[in-house]
């Protein structure tokens, strides 16, 4: 139950902080994908890090956790603003300010 109230606290924190700059963010589609890289085990998370210097941002969610579930929208908007336009196959077609990963809290 700790580790429930832990992850909804962090996730509230991560909301405040973030919240007034996701506000204002463009959302119209550009035809490109973004992509979020999910990460399953450690490993995953030293690729990610490991790609390039750009700033990377990693969300941390749980199923169960309804602040994480409102906060997602945000989130996937801060995502396609900043992140990497992909084609349709995955490619990069023009690198964003920063990466974009999230671990599922289990």
């Amino acid at each position: 139950h700790s580790s429930r109230t832990a992850i909804s606290n962090t996730a509230s924190i991560c909301h405040m902080a973030v919240g007034g700059y996701l506000d204002n963010i463009d959302t119209s589609p550009s035809g490109a994908q973004k992509k979020v890289f999910v990460i399953e085990k450690p490993e995953d998370l030293l690729e990610f890090l490991g790609q390039d210097d750009r700033l990377c941002v990693v969300k941390v969610w749980a199923k169960w956790c309804k602040t994480c579930k409102q906060f997602d929208v945000r989130w996937r908007k801060l995502a396609h603003q900043e992140g990497d336009k992909r084609d349709a196959k995955g490619n990069i077609l023009e690198p964003g300010r920063a990466r974009f990963a999230e671990i599922e809290f289990t």
